[in-house]
This record gives C-alpha cells, sequence and structure tokens, in this order.
C-alpha cells in the first residue's frame, strides 16, 4: 500500500506541477528526487508483491523501500530537494499529507515485514 501511495503521490504531483508553469528548480535536484522517490516505489511495491507471493526476498525489499522513503524527507527537510518538486510547491498543494501516509504505511509493512513470525509464514510454503 505505501508503494501504490507514493506511486499516486508522483503522478498526482507531477500533474500539479504541470498548472503551475512558473516553477523553477534545478534539474538535478528534479533527477534527484525523481530518482530516489521512483526507486523508493518500486522497491515497496516489488517487496509487497513477493511478500503477498511468499518470497522471503520481500520481507527486506520493503525495509529497504522505508529507508529510501526515510532519505528522501530527509533531503526535503533539508531543503535539498522536495518530492520531485520544490519545498514550496510539495507544501502549496498538500502533498505532505499524502507522504505521511505513505510514511505511515511503509513503517508499519517494514515492521510486520521484519517479525519473525512473518518469516516463519513465508518459510510454511516451502515445506
Amino acid at each position: 500500500m505505501a508503494g501504490l501511495a507514493l506511486l499516486i503521490g508522483m503522478i498526482w504531483q507531477l500533474t500539479e506541477m504541470g498548472r503551475i508553469v512558473s516553477v523553477a528548480f534545478q534539474v538535478f535536484q528534479f533527477q534527484l528526487a525523481l530518482g530516489v522517490q521512483g526507486l523508493a516505489v518500486v522497491l515497496l511495491m516489488a517487496g509487497g508483491a513477493l511478500l503477498c507471493l511468499r518470497v522471503g526476498l520481500g520481507r527486506f525489499l520493503i525495509p529497504a523501500g522505508t529507508v529510501l522513503l526515510l532519505v528522501q524527507v530527509g533531503l526535503t527537510a533539508a531543503d535539498v530537494t522536495g518530492f520531485i518538486s520544490t519545498v514550496a510547491v510539495f507544501h502549496a498543494i498538500g502533498l505532505q499529507d499524502v507522504v505521511m501516509l505513505t510514511l505511515l504505511f511503509a513503517l508499519a509493512g517494514s515492521l510486520l515485514g521484519l517479525l519473525p513470525s512473518t518469516a516463519r509464514w513465508v518459510s510454511t510454503l516451502r515445506t
């Protein structure tokens, strides 16, 4: 769910940025934000799918995606880059709510994925 919420947030933000034509941001910041956020989406969604299929790697992809999401939040707080856009646009169009929801889902998924009971559940498929 975290990957899906982050993907929807990315699409929403890109469409909102298309409406605001006077936004000036540097290309490196945009590429960094798009890369980190896109990789977090891939890791979270792949981890969730693999975990549903009872593949053990999914247990570790979700926390990796969560770490990237936390890095993205840190970069936004440090004003290095926003979630795809500048920090001012990020707050102006209300995407901080989507990010907090995504962060909540990602942290919950990471916690549940790393529990020993999840490891036992994944391993029961092999027996």
